[in-house]
């Protein structure tokens, strides 16, 4: 036997690096507060004593993580993440939704700096200058899984599933209405900064509410809703007043009976055709989801899929603002009041050629 031997084979048999999982973290913790041995719990574990004192160490941290996981991604996740990137998650979240909500384009890069920017802002008013958090790749792909979220156009396979349900509801509706393109409708809102001018920023937001019928030859009058009052203008457009420019169920309730309905009954009689028309809608509280009228059939869309098969999100909304943009880029922002902006959003809305209006519905509705 070689000298040294002895020591060399009397060594206690290692453990070797062993995955441990969130849920298995909180099970340890509740075994130590319950007055359990910390050897007795690693040799069931099957892990080392070190392990279990430096779970035991950051027990705050893996409460925190713990409560933003869901109960499915606890008995995968081990790490533990600084206590401010769930909270940071969470605006972010807020963020995603209210982008979502309004139309307003997002990509991978935009979510990541914004990411980041919530994540610097919280951890100065925490005063935790210590903390790090990088957004790079592989967080948003991890973040995105976590939260289900779809970006620069990928969709999961159950969206596609129910997209496809969506056509199938919104053609049988019409086959059982027997409605006509002329008869069909979509609206839509969008955010809309009014003073942006081609590169500069603008913080004076309003909200844009579009409606068109899928033939393309019918565009309602447009809705403009703002923080102030009606500007002294008689452009044929309606104007509606929020504290935040936000569209409520409230307002939304009065544009359905008092705007659109007029509206498509007049149109309808213009045309000597019935009047009768086919709403299409986000499934979302602040369009009012209890709205009846014996002549207009409202069909929601779920909002996991609204960025699918909304007609006018397949492009319209984004056409309107770039051709806004456009008209605004030798403006004096002294002299652009909302009155010019009326003007010149009814000009873009104009630009929209009905062939254009109509082939945003060929996902959905393709005769």
């Amino acid at each position: 036997m070689r000298k040294g031997s002895e020591k060399v084979m009397g060594r206690k048999p290692k453990f070797k690096r062993k995955f441990i999982s969130l849920q298995q973290k909180i099970d340890i913790l509740d075994q130590l507060n319950n007055n359990k041995k910390l050897t007795a719990i690693a040799k069931d574990m099957g892990i080392n004593e070190s392990s279990i004192r430096t779970i035991k160490q950051n027990e705050n941290k893996i409460r925190s993580a713990a409560m933003s996981r869901s109960l499915q991604t606890l008995s995968k996740s081990s790490r533990i993440k600084d206590s401010l990137i769930p909270k940071t998650e969470k605006c972010l979240i807020i963020w995603i939704e209210d982008c979502k909500r309004n139309n307003i384009s997002i990509n991978s890069a935009l979510i990541k700096a914004k990411a980041q920017k919530i994540f610097t802002y919280l951890k100065k008013i925490n005063k935790e200058p210590n903390s790090k958090f990088l957004s790079s790749n592989g967080w948003l792909e991890r973040f995105r899984k976590r939260f289900s979220l779809h970006i620069n156009g990928q969709c999961s396979s159950d969206d596609n599933d129910s997209a496809d349900m969506f056509k199938r509801d919104l053609r049988k509706v019409i086959n059982e209405g027997d409605y006509t393109a002329r008869q069909v409708y979509n609206a839509c809102q969008t955010g809309l900064y009014w003073k942006k001018m081609h590169h500069k920023g603008s913080t004076e937001r309003l909200t844009l509410l579009v409606c068109s019928n899928a033939l393309g030859d019918h565009i309602t009058k447009p809705m403009l809703i703002n923080s102030s009052l009606s500007p002294q203008t008689t452009f044929p457009i309606h104007w509606r007043t929020n504290k935040y420019a936000r569209l409520t169920s409230d307002i939304f309730r009065d544009w359905f009976y008092n705007c659109f309905v007029l509206e498509v009954q007049n149109y309808s009689k213009s045309l000597n055709i019935p009047f009768k028309a086919l709403l299409v809608i986000d499934n979302a509280a602040e369009y009012a989801l209890d709205l009846e009228h014996p002549n207009v059939k409202l069909l929601y869309v779920p909002l996991n899929i609204t960025w699918i098969v909304q007609p006018l999100k397949q492009g319209i909304t984004k056409m309107i603002k770039a051709y806004y943009i456009h008209k605004t880029i030798n403006l004096n922002t002294d002299v652009f009041t909302t009155a010019k902006c009326i003007e010149l959003l009814l000009l873009s809305i104009q630009e929209l050629k009905p062939s254009i209006l109509n082939a945003c519905w060929k996902n959905v509705w393709p005769e």
